[in-house]
C-alpha cells in the first residue's frame, strides 16, 4: 500500500512538473515569435538570440547597439523586459536611477544622493530619482519623463525604471503587455534616452535651471512623483480648509502627490491629507 502512495505522488509531482515546462515551453514560444516579428519591423539590424528562460534580441537604432532581454516569459503579463545600451562617449563613473512606482531602490544605488522633483512638472504616481548630478538629473527629467510616461501607458507597465552606471543605460518595464509595436517602442524610447543623456552631460539637451529646485528644510529627500504633463483644472482650494488665495498667505504643495495647501493649514496638518499620499514634505508655489 505504501509502495502505491509513494508511486502515486511521484506520478503527480511529474506530471505537474511537465504541466510547469510545458507551460514555459509555450510562453517561450510567443515571446520568441515576438522578438523575431521585431527583428522584421524594426528600422535598422537586429537578430533575435536563442535562450529558453531569457530570450534576447539585439538591435541596432540610431547608430546605437541595444540589447533587448525578456525575463519571466512564462509569467504573462508578470514578466519583464529590460532594453540596455551603451552610451555615446560614456562617462563610467556617472550614475542616474529613475525609479517609477517601484517600492525599493536597487541596493546598490541606495546611497546615490535623492534628487528633489522640478515643482513646475505635474505628478501622478511616485518616482524616485537619484543621481551623482543634480543638474543632470534634472536636465534628464525634464527632457524624457514624457516620453517615459507614453512608453508607460502603451505598455501597462506596472513599473519603469530607467538606470545609468558602468558607461550603460538600461531601461526596465515590469508587468507589461508584451506586444510587437511595444517592443519595437521600446528600443526606440531606450535609443533615445541614450542620446539624450550624452546631451545632457554635455550640457546641449536642455538649459540649466536658473534657480534650485525649492524644497523645505536642507538635505531632505523623499520619493518624488512622475509628471503628469495635462494642465490643472479647476481653481486652486486647500487641501485642508477648502480655501482659495483670495487673501494673503504663503502656499506651499505636497511635494509628492502635489496637493495645494496654506502653509499654515499643512504645518497644522504635519502630513498632507491626500488618500494613499501622507507625505511630511512640501515645497512653496505662488498660486
Amino acid at each position: 500500500m505504501i509502495e502505491w502512495v509513494v508511486l502515486g505522488a511521484a506520478a503527480l509531482g511529474a506530471g505537474g512538473y511537465a504541466v510547469r515546462l510545458l507551460t514555459r515551453g509555450r510562453a517561450h514560444g510567443r515571446w520568441s515569435t515576438l522578438l523575431a516579428e521585431v527583428a522584421q519591423a524594426i528600422e535598422g539590424r537586429a537578430s533575435p538570440a536563442s535562450r529558453f528562460d531569457n530570450p534576447e534580441l539585439r538591435a541596432e537604432v540610431d547608430g546605437l547597439t541595444l540589447t533587448l532581454r525578456l525575463y519571466d516569459v512564462h509569467k504573462g503579463a508578470g514578466g519583464r523586459a529590460e532594453v540596455q545600451v551603451r552610451l555615446p562617449d560614456p562617462d563610467d563613473t556617472s550614475r542616474l536611477y529613475l525609479g517609477w512606482d517601484v517600492a525599493e531602490t536597487p541596493p546598490d544605488l541606495a546611497h546615490v544622493p535623492e534628487v528633489p522633483y522640478p515643482t513646475t512638472l505635474r505628478v501622478q504616481g511616485v518616482l524616485t530619482a537619484r543621481a551623482d548630478d543634480p543638474v543632470l538629473a534634472t536636465r534628464v527629467l525634464e527632457s524624457s519623463l514624457l516620453e517615459l510616461t507614453d512608453v508607460r501607458r502603451e505598455a501597462n507597465a506596472k513599473q519603469v525604471e530607467v538606470v545609468v552606471r558602468g558607461g550603460y543605460l538600461t531601461l526596465v518595464l515590469h508587468g507589461l503587455e508584451p506586444t510587437t509595436q511595444l517592443l519595437v517602442r521600446a528600443l526606440k524610447t531606450t535609443a533615445a534616452l541614450a542620446h539624450r543623456v550624452g546631451s545632457a552631460a554635455k550640457g546641449t539637451a536642455l538649459p540649466a535651471p536658473a534657480d534650485p529646485v525649492p524644497t523645505q528644510g536642507s538635505g531632505d529627500s523623499e520619493p518624488v512623483p512622475a509628471p503628469e504633463p495635462l494642465p490643472e483644472a479647476g481653481p486652486v482650494t486647500c487641501g485642508l480648509c477648502g480655501g482659495t488665495p483670495s487673501g494673503s498667505g504663503a502656499w506651499v504643495r505636497c511635494r509628492r502627490c502635489r496637493t495645494p495647501y496654506h502653509a499654515e493649514c499643512f504645518q497644522q496638518a504635519t502630513a498632507c491629507l491626500e488618500e494613499g499620499c501622507g507625505s511630511v514634505r512640501a515645497d512653496p508655489f505662488e498660486p
